[in-house]
C-alpha cells in the first residue's frame, strides 16, 4: 500500500485544525469559564451573562474536534494497521 502525498498533507492540515480549535477557542473559553466560578465561589460574584453562551461555543467547539478526531483516526488507522500486519507476514525466522 503506497503513501499518498495529499493524503498526508490532508491528515497533516486537519491536526493543525484540531490542535488550533483546541488552543485557539476552547482552552481561552475554560480558562474565563474557570475564572468566573471560582470567583463565584470564594467570593459569590455572579457569573456574566455571556458565560452560557461561551460554554455552549466550547462546547459546539469540542464537539467537532471529537468528529474529526473519529474521522482523523479512520484514514490514519487502517494503512498504519495493514502495513504492521504485512511486515509481521514476511518476516521469516
Amino acid at each position: 500500500m503506497e503513501s499518498s502525498p495529499l493524503l498526508s498533507i490532508g491528515i497533516g492540515g486537519m491536526a493543525w485544525v484540531m490542535m488550533l480549535n483546541v488552543w485557539g477557542v476552547i482552552w481561552r473559553i475554560q480558562k474565563r469559564l474557570i475564572e468566573w466560578t471560582r470567583d463565584n465561589a470564594t467570593s459569590g460574584t455572579p457569573m456574566p451573562d455571556k458565560a452560557k453562551a461561551m460554554a455552549r461555543q466550547a462546547f459546539l467547539a469540542s464537539r467537532a474536534i471529537a468528529f474529526l478526531s473519529v474521522w482523523w483516526l479512520s484514514s490514519c488507522a487502517p494503512p498504519a494497521i495493514t502495513r504492521c500486519l504485512e511486515s509481521k507476514h514476511t518476516l521469516t525466522a
